[in-house]
């Protein structure tokens, strides 16, 4: 079994260096509040030579925390990704996705397939905008990431339909709204059963739990989490989730745990065979 590569969640650019494994850093790194608005980081930083995604940070943006509102303008996005990628083993940066679990749905009042419209507007507006600035600079653009977004496993499907000749075999694809259902590994099988070989499926917040299943586990071809730098993992709980947030010894440790966990024998290809 070919095991996934693990991006380790983390929002602070200067912290990377010393992390020493594949990276998965938001672009809203990237900006400090100050007074009521976000300021975008001019100073470069060492992202060291491990692989890195640059993440959109959807799911703070799209559910208005931190005071967010939408997610940031797709020229903006591009200008951002194009001053640091030089700073870092930069491998991909996501599209700017649109979640489809019932609560993002409440926030932004849309359904599902306005949602997966919007993912492929702004796939294509990034394309559009990176290009844009490979021409002005001559330098060849990052890899984009598709994101395929849904709830129910039709919906990928269609979504994946949806990109039509925008993918290719062989393809480095995002499988998003996927990172709470970690306590019910079929439902993640369910996706992954209906959507086609040939690709290489990443999975956003993919844990520990579904990653014990090695017909989960085997499907992917990466996969990133914050839960090291969020949750209690290996201390006891207290009351607040974020407890240990930003202790990066012990995300390193829930990351070593996710990689050494036991793999158990699936049985979910045969409660879920076509």
């Amino acid at each position: 079994m070919n095991e996934p590569l693990y991006f380790l969640g983390c929002n602070f650019p200067e912290k990377i260096a010393s992390l020493d494994c594949p990276v998965m850093l938001s672009i809203n790194g990237f900006f400090k509040k100050r007074g009521n608005k976000y300021t975008c980081r001019k100073q470069p930083f060492n992202g060291g030579n491990h692989p890195m995604i640059f993440d959109s940070g959807a799911f703070s943006r799209i559910s208005r925390l931190y005071g967010y509102k939408n997610h940031l303008p797709t020229r903006t996005y591009a200008q951002v990704i194009w001053r640091f990628k030089n700073c870092c083993n930069l491998v991909a940066v996501v599209v700017q996705d649109y979640m489809c679990e019932e609560y993002i749905l409440s926030i932004t009042g849309l359904d599902i397939l306005t949602h997966q419209r919007l993912t492929l507007h702004r796939r294509d507006r990034l394309v559009e905008e990176l290009d844009r600035l490979a021409q002005d600079t001559g330098e060849a653009p990052p890899y984009i990431m598709p994101v395929l977004q849904g709830y129910e496993p039709d919906d990928y499907l269609r979504h994946f339909d949806n990109y039509g000749s925008r993918l290719l075999p062989g393809d480095w694809i995002g499988i998003g709204s996927v990172c709470k259902r970690n306590a019910n590994p079929g439902s993640i099988w369910a996706i992954l059963n209906q959507l086609p070989t040939g690709f290489r499926w990443h999975g956003f917040g993919v844990k520990r739990t579904a990653l014990q299943d090695g017909a989960i586990r085997g499907c992917f071809y990466s996969v990133d989490s914050q839960a090291g730098s969020l949750g209690s993992y290996g201390k006891p709980r207290k009351q607040t989730k974020y407890q240990y947030a930003n202790d990066w010894n012990h995300a390193l440790n829930y990351r070593a745990s996710v990689i050494n966990s036991p793999v158990q024998l699936s049985l979910l290809p045969q409660l879920y065979h076509n």
